[in-house]
């Protein structure tokens, strides 16, 4: 697994997979949200962003066993992302259906502008990142 494509083993791999993406979606995210938003809700959604990106890739990394698998991991992910969109689109009476997904919560944030719902969505994110490291420790010993 993992361990052998990365020289410098699981610590190196996992820093150059998530901590370099991470970095990059915390300051692309605070750019893009610059023009729209005040200081604190940017950092507090870009956060926000990193965990459940975070989270989103280790799901990728634990679940591939293939490339194969790998393709189809990541086209799920995408449709985990696009759950950001159900509150601008969808009925209130049906957001109960995707209100475990962390993106999904980012977009009630943007849309109702009530920044305590950010909290929901980084407490979703964390669970998610606790569980997708569980199987992938569990893949690595």
């Amino acid at each position: 697994m993992p361990k052998t494509i990365v020289l410098g083993g699981k610590e190196v791999y996992v820093l150059s997979r998530f901590g370099i993406m991470a970095i990059l979606s915390f300051t692309l995210n605070t750019i893009a949200l610059s023009r729209y938003c005040s200081l604190s809700v940017i950092l507090l959604i870009s956060v926000s962003s990193v965990i459940t990106g975070a989270a989103i890739s280790l799901m990728t990394v634990s679940f591939s066993q293939n490339r194969m698998k790998g393709m189809a991991i990541t086209k799920l992910s995408g449709l985990i992302v696009i759950s950001s969109f159900v509150p601008f689109f969808a009925d209130k009476n049906i957001w109960w259906t995707v209100s475990f997904i962390p993106p999904f919560w980012l977009g009630v944030v943007i849309k109702a502008g009530r920044i305590c719902l950010i909290f929901i969505s980084c407490i979703i994110s964390i669970i998610w990142l606790g569980m997708m490291y569980s199987v992938y420790s569990q893949i690595e010993s």
